[in-house]
Parts: C-alpha cells; structure tokens; sequence
C-alpha cells in the first residue's frame, strides 16, 4: 500500500502547557477524548483520541514557560525546503528542521505577521482525510 500524504493540510496540533494533567483532564472531560502516556517520547507527552483516531498531542512545558499555546502542523513534501521558501517569503524560524526519530521531521515558523506554526512530515504518511467526527478538529483560523 502507498504511503499517503495530505500536502497542505493541517494534519497534527499539539498543546504546550505548564500544567499537563490539568490540560488532559478539561480536554478528556470536554471531547470525550482518551489519553495515552507516548510510548516514544523522552519527555512528558501524551497522545490524544477521538475514537481511534489520534488527534493531538500534549507536551508538559516547564513551569517558566511564558504561556500554554496550541501548535497546529501542516503536511509538506519536503521540510527542509519549505523552511527555506518559508524564510525566502520573509517568515523566521522558531525551531529550525529538526528530526523526530522513529516519526519524522518538523520546523516551527513564525510568520510575517507572528502567526505561529509547524511545517512537519510524517514518516509513516498522514492518515487519510475523512470528515471530522465529535472530537476532532474541523477548522484552523488565524487570529490576531
């Protein structure tokens, strides 16, 4: 079977927060979602489910981080090169293309206006697009 990728699409978001389990509860009390301790991180992070879909990922900050934030990812072909177009087009790098072993590759860029985000690309392929079901996330918007 080929390996399917969602170029363009946001595919993954991830919570920072100082106050991992607090987080995990209001999110599994609000969205029903289940919550699993990640077998592959070296650091506190959990995954989260709508269904058996993953949909997020929660990552304990220290406590002197300056605010909670959502990260959302979008699926490229090539990280290193759109971290290049992306700081051609006036964006900076937050976290220049990183590996995650055994997952894949990211960046996190800021762009022009400050907007936050990852440009990331998954190993295994991205999940296939379906509808979103209760849980999930169904919309991505910029705010100012």
């Amino acid at each position: 079977m080929a390996i399917q990728h969602s170029y363009g699409q946001f595919v993954w978001r991830e919570l920072g927060t100082s106050d991992a389990p607090a987080a995990l509860e209001f999110y599994r009390a609000l969205f029903g979602w289940r919550i699993e301790k990640s077998p592959n991180a070296d650091m506190a992070y959990w995954l989260c489910y709508a269904g058996e879909h993953q949909v997020a990922g929660v990552m304990q900050m220290p406590p002197d981080a300056p605010r909670p934030y959502w990260l959302p990812s979008v699926s490229v072909p090539d990280v290193d090169g759109a971290s290049a177009a992306a700081t051609e087009h006036g964006a900076r790098l937050a976290v220049p293309p990183t590996p995650i072993p055994g997952i894949g590759r990211f960046s996190v860029v800021v762009d022009p206006q400050g907007a936050v985000f990852s440009l990331y690309r998954c190993d295994a392929g991205d999940r296939p697009w379906t509808t979103p079901t209760p849980g999930e996330f169904c919309w991505e918007q910029l705010g100012a």
